[in-house]
């Protein structure tokens, strides 16, 4: 994996390169603040922010700075970066050293299990195939992506990654994102006639930085570490958050998932944003059977390389590395709004077209003279976004939270009104109860007045015994035996009254516990019956036909069901076998 020398060739797409002066640049830009390195990021910054022209002199190091492979903090010096891009040198050559000894193997292929290391080396197999297919259709009409050097590069940088990077791996796509690092950084490496860097000669160079500006420019573009260079900017560009656009569907964690972070969040962005911004051009989209998300991941997995000419996209790259400096997200949040200002600039257009010319429209976008119109368009439309997605936020937090009010007062009513409820069961229970057992008592205590009454009235007779002795004729009776014997009359049924409606009270109580069980009687009673006439009535449908004397026989088989017409079942069939042949023998 050792890089070839990078020749001096001239490629038609960078015949105009200013190669004389980005030296020029980098002594203004840098060397003159280097002293201050974080100035030295806000003046990239601004040029990157507003895609300026003449950040493209400096873009090596901006997109460096950016990535982190050059630090940027309050105690950076030269001598920091010197010493990074050396470890950095020194890493990238025991990767490669690490990977062709694991990758070496021995024994026969055929011969069974190697401790694994054939079964992966047939999987280096077919990443490195996956990914010779995808280099070799990457950019080829550009005659710099032809030579077999930048092939190979591509292919060892790819399959490092690959190697390092697991869970992730390869995907289709990430030869786009390289070769867009390949295409926007190669001018700026040269030839260097120094064969070996010294702490020594750093130390020179720090002393007087202005004299050996280029010696200084050199160490940092040196071509024999152009992919030592690569391969730690584009590890370090996936890991800013493009990696997440490859990840494939978490069925292990969310079994049943069906759709990645690139199909969710394009979703997001369509559904909630462009819904927001331009809901008018959103309503025209789903009026035509189009959804903005599918044509928004196309877009933004590749980081908008295949939508515009590679000078174009690496000025958008310029904004985008910028933006996520200036404001962290982990997820290049800037892609987000910048979809939307392509979608923006040309809603007019797209308003007026069907679904056919949208989409051609749309996988075909227009060339643009400067893309600092849609940077320009970008910072407009993300504040105003920002905006309008906090207030959505706002809304909808306010009406759950006013949702989450009406149901507790909700609960709190229907809670109350059931406690109301129960109290006034109980209390009629109660009520009714207090009512029964008074009635009760009430009948239990008339019932022993009369019976003392009759106790009286019999011991009153038995102390006057010759009132009624000798007395043959109801004439001669006392009257007091009369008054008696009428008050007796009177008591007798009285007693009986009260004393049954003191056991219907009681009867009435347990019917009142008895009545689902009543029901359910009742409700058997009724299919039974049913059953009992369906019968009755396929008999009569059977016999009756063949029979002089239909209703002689109607009756007797309407005398025989009579018997069992309550609870007519398949065994009481049965038992009218013997009625039912002596009816055989009539017919």
């Amino acid at each position: 994996m050792d890089s070839s020398s990078n020749s001096n060739k001239k490629y038609p797409e960078y015949d105009k390169f200013p190669f004389e002066k980005c030296t020029f640049s980098f002594r203004r830009h840098i060397i003159n603040y280097i002293n201050s390195i974080p100035n030295i990021k806000n003046n990239l910054l601004f040029f990157s922010l507003e895609g300026k022209t003449g950040i493209e002199l400096i873009r090596s190091f901006s997109w460096k700075i950016y990535l982190k492979t050059l630090s940027s903090d309050s105690n950076t010096t030269l001598r920091t970066w010197f010493e990074e891009t050396v470890k950095l040198r020194e890493d990238f050559k025991k990767l490669v050293k690490e990977l062709r000894s694991v990758t070496k193997c021995k024994g026969d292929p055929l011969g069974g299990y190697q401790g694994g290391k054939w079964n992966d080396f047939f999987d280096n197999a077919d990443i490195k195939h996956l990914i010779k297919i995808d280099v070799d259709r990457t950019f080829q009409e550009r005659e710099l992506f032809c030579e077999n050097y930048i092939k190979d590069l591509e292919n060892n940088i790819l399959y490092l990654f690959s190697k390092y990077n697991e869970p992730t791996s390869y995907k289709q796509g990430m030869n786009d994102i390289l070769a867009m690092l390949i295409y926007a950084l190669y001018p700026y490496y040269r030839k260097s006639n120094i064969n070996k860097y010294t702490s020594e000669l750093f130390d020179k160079w720090i002393e007087k930085p202005i004299i050996y500006t280029d010696d200084i420019y050199n160490f940092f573009h040196d071509e024999r570490y152009f992919q030592t260079d690569l391969y730690y900017l584009f590890i370090n560009l996936m890991n800013l958050g493009v990696n997440k656009f490859y990840e494939d569907t978490d069925e292990k964690n969310n079994p049943g998932e069906t759709k990645n972070y690139l199909v969710k969040r394009c979703e997001y962005i369509s559904e909630k944003k462009l819904k927001l911004q331009n809901a008018r051009l959103y309503h025209h989209f789903i009026n035509i059977g189009i959804e903005p998300g599918f044509i928004m991941q196309r877009w933004i997995k590749c980081l908008f390389t295949r939508e515009f000419h590679p000078q174009d996209s690496a000025v958008i790259w310029d904004a985008i590395l910028a933006n996520e400096i200036m404001e962290p997200s982990g997820n290049l949040a800037y892609v987000d709004y910048f979809s939307l200002a392509m979608l923006d600039f040309i809603s007019d257009e797209l308003l007026s077209k069907d679904q056919s010319e949208c989409f051609k429209r749309l996988f075909t976008y227009p060339p643009l003279e400067s893309m600092s119109t849609l940077i320009n368009l970008t910072a407009k439309i993300k504040p105003i976004v920002i905006e309008l997605e906090q207030a959505e936020i706002e809304r909808e937090k306010e009406f759950k939270e006013k949702e989450l009010r009406n149901r507790k007062k909700l609960d709190e009513i229907l809670k109350r009104n059931r406690k109301l409820k129960k109290e006034q069961e109980e209390n009629i229970e109660k009520k009714q109860q207090i009512e029964n057992n008074n009635n009760i008592n009430n009948n239990f205590n008339n019932i022993n007045l009369f019976n003392n009454i009759l106790f009286a009235n019999q011991l009153n007779l038995m102390q006057n015994p010759n009132m009624f002795i000798n007395n043959t004729n109801a004439k001669y009776l006392s009257p007091q035996l009369n008054n008696i014997q009428n008050q007796n009359q009177q008591l007798f049924p009285q007693m009986n009254i009260m004393f049954n409606n003191s056991t219907n009270m009681m009867i009435n109580i347990n019917n009142i516990n008895n009545k689902k069980e009543e029901k359910n009687k009742i409700k058997e009673n009724k299919e039974n019956t049913d059953y009992d006439k369906s019968a009755l009535d396929l008999l009569k449908n059977t016999y009756s036909e063949s029979i002089e004397d239909k209703n002689k026989l109607f009756n007797e088989l309407k005398s025989i069901f009579n018997k069992y017409k309550k609870n007519f079942t398949y065994d009481d069939c049965i038992k009218t076998d013997s009625l039912l042949d002596k009816l055989q023998k009539k017919l």
